[in-house]
Order: C-alpha cells, then structure tokens, then sequence
C-alpha cells in the first residue's frame, strides 16, 4: 500500500479530498509536486498538501544498492 503514509496524515489531520502517492522512486517529491500543480491549474483543488520521500529499505533492496555503489560507509561522503 504505497499511499499509507499519506492516508495517515490525511485521516490525523482531517484532510479530506484526493489522496496520492507517485511511486517514482528519488523523484517521489518532484512527481508530487507536479501533480500537486496539474491539479490546482486545471481546477480540481483549491489546495494541496505535497510531501514526498523514497524508502525501501528491506533484505533484497540494500545488497543490490550496495553491488553498485548507492551506499555509503561514511557518513556526508
């Protein structure tokens, strides 16, 4: 379920309307965004709540990261 998060934030702080979650990846943020606009302009929201983050982060995901160099070991290397 990738909209869990913001279906949380939504009901916790009684946001109602369209809720959405762009899965695409490191551009998570900028996918809302653009959405988040294309929704204001062509007058479908009044308002929109825009966030975004990238985190999958389990036992198959890390070693294939690592295997081509997207991890560090230091930290703000």
């Amino acid at each position: 379920m990738p909209h869990m998060v913001a279906a949380i934030i939504s009901i916790e702080h009684g946001i109602k309307g369209h809720v959405s979650a762009p899965n695409a990846a490191s551009a998570g943020s900028a996918a809302a965004l653009g959405e988040a606009y294309r929704l204001i302009r062509d007058g479908y929201m009044d308002r929109v709540l825009v966030g975004g983050l990238d985190f999958n982060c389990d036992q198959n995901v890390l070693p294939g990261m690592e295997a081509f160099g997207a991890v560090t070991t230091n930290f703000n290397s």
